[in-house]
């Protein structure tokens, strides 16, 4: 009898503690659960300004709520980067247009006389748009993970070379001279690209400082084998092709040298100058795919410097 009381005298004090600890605990689970799926729906209808409660999760827990938020995190830039690239695009697309209607409705109502001066601007206009489109073409299939890479074995300081040999009536247009310093190795420069893809990241670099450091009236290109940067990834142990493109322009702005690879990037009050305004975007892009590195920095001459890596074949 003595055991059967003790019994329930256990139970009469045990249970309620069991089931005020139960739901102390369930609730430490389910209101950081709750949260997230509460900021889950808002994002759902488009609403990137919610986060999950942090406070009071802890361990796992807080490990989920945190790495949820950086998730929504990444969405909201996203989302920004999207409506500012929608928004770019379709400014940029109205201006050459809205050239290319003035000038064919004054010509059609002869308010200007049809010359080849006239029919060159409109030409002018018109290649203006197509390196336009040519370009987001790029970065879209880039995005998607579509773009085609036909790798073979490179020697880069030779691309490097023939690039700037057939860039040269534009550098000397701008009067800018070129310097170009390569490994003593011929061999040392040698990686596996896409050689069309590397062009095309060596013209936009070169182009890019004719537009904007024509002004320090030179731009460096140098090619160096260079060791791995420290990692866990084999890949990453291995030596790596480094090209570095400097000019001795006025540098990056301020206002982009946090995201200098940004599409339509363009620092507050200045005027965009002849391109398209993503050639940096397509080379941080293009580098990316053929699993390459790019940074921006500045250069010792006070311009602007990109450094590009990639695997040494």
């Amino acid at each position: 009898f003595s055991d059967q009381v003790s019994l329930l005298v256990g139970l009469a004090i045990g249970l309620p503690f069991g089931l005020g600890v139960g739901f102390w605990v369930s609730r430490y689970v389910t209101r950081p659960l709750a949260s997230i799926v509460e900021v889950a729906q808002r994002v759902e209808r488009g609403d990137f300004g919610a986060r999950a409660v942090v406070e009071g999760s802890l361990g796992e827990m807080g490990d989920v709520v945190l790495t949820f938020n950086k998730m929504v995190d990444s969405l909201q830039e996203l989302e920004s980067e999207r409506l500012a690239t929608a928004a770019s695009i379709s400014h940029e697309l109205r201006t050459p247009l809205s050239v290319l209607k003035a000038h064919l409705h004054a010509i059609c109502d002869e308010v200007i006389e049809p010359t080849p001066q006239e029919f060159q601007a409109l030409l002018t206009q018109t290649e203006h748009l197509g390196r336009l489109v040519d370009d987001l073409h790029t970065l879209s299939i880039a995005d998607a993970g579509q773009i085609s890479l036909q790798k073979q074995r490179l020697n880069l300081a030779a691309l490097v070379a023939e690039v700037l040999e057939q860039l040269q009536p534009q550098l000397q247009m701008a009067g800018m001279q070129a310097q170009l310093s390569q490994p003593p190795e011929e061999h040392d420069s040698d990686i596996r690209a896409d050689p069309d893809r590397m062009r095309q990241i060596i013209v936009n670099l070169v182009s890019n400082a004719i537009r904007h450091a024509r002004d320090g009236h030179w731009v460096g290109l140098s090619i160096a084998c260079v060791a791995g940067p420290a990692g866990d990834d084999a890949q990453d142990q291995g030596p790596w092709v480094q090209l570095q493109v400097d000019d001795a322009g006025p540098g990056l702005p301020h206002e982009l040298r946090a995201h200098p690879f940004q599409r339509f990037a363009q620092a507050p009050g200045r005027r965009r100058r002849d391109g398209s305004g993503l050639g940096l975007s397509i080379v941080r892009v293009l580098t990316e795919a053929q699993g390459g590195q790019v940074q921006a920095g500045s250069s010792a001459r006070g311009g602007a410097r990109f450094t590009l890596r990639f695997a040494q074949a």
